[in-house]
């Protein structure tokens, strides 16, 4: 079951009608602070059913990522593949006679992992009475029976990454894909003069000392009580 095909997506101005609540849909659009841009999100996504063992225990749900021509990114649960894209579904996609569907690359370039445990109604099922009380009138048995479960846990017993440590790269600017260079080279794209890149020392969020300094013996900051870091030294 394919769940997702893409937002359109447009700057906050936008007039565009097929934007999500664009704030100014009237067409009085002014104040933009930022280029306009407007275009469909493109996006391949699926939504498999688990069973009834995912509400009672713990299952293992795993994401295998292939670089490459030959590549692919296959999701499995309890080691059964579920989902596959293949890279020839990206660099060869079906075409219309104008051919006007891009053809793209297998997504190769420094990521990070999100898990994110949130109940949204785009994804499942809507709970009971969304908004007020859960068991409404109280004489529905099956509602009732809902709300008797709550409240209800999502819990991560653990996470594992293994790496093709020949093929692949730790850290977020590898030598073979030089991200801080690009950056560097391109930052028109990431700030202009209404949103300055500011770099400030210190001041991050932090539960203990470890938080607040670099890995090894040497000590670069420390967590305040009011749980923010705090450089050694000024820069």
């Amino acid at each position: 079951m394919n769940g997702y095909n893409g937002a359109y997506l447009c700057d906050p101005y936008t007039t565009n009608s097929k934007c999500t609540a664009p704030l100014h849909s009237d067409g009085n659009g002014n104040g933009n602070k930022i280029a306009p841009f407007a275009y469909q999100m493109d996006a391949i996504s699926a939504n498999w059913p688990v069973e009834f063992a995912a509400y009672s225990g713990y299952l293992k749900y795993q994401l295998e990522w292939v670089l490459g021509r030959r590549g692919y990114v296959r999701w499995m649960i309890d080691g059964v593949p579920l989902f596959e894209i293949p890279a020839e579904a990206l660099e060869s996609p079906p075409q219309n006679a104008a051919k006007s569907n891009p053809k793209k690359l297998m997504i190769e370039e420094p990521l990070y992992l999100i898990f994110n445990t949130a109940l949204s109604t785009s994804w499942g099922t809507v709970p009971p009475n969304a908004g007020k009380p859960c068991r409404g009138d109280g004489l529905d048995p099956k509602v009732n029976r809902i709300c008797d479960a709550y409240p209800l846990y999502l819990k991560l017993d653990y996470i594992r990454v293994w790496q093709n440590t020949s093929t692949m790269s730790v850290g977020c600017d590898p030598a073979s894909h030089p991200t801080r260079l690009w950056i560097d080279g391109h930052k028109s794209e990431y700030e202009d003069i209404d949103n300055p890149n500011i770099d400030v020392d210190g001041n991050a969020f932090c539960n203990d000392n470890a938080d607040c300094t670099l890995g090894g013996s040497i000590v670069t900051g420390s967590c305040s009580a009011s749980n923010r870091c705090v450089c050694s030294a000024p820069a």
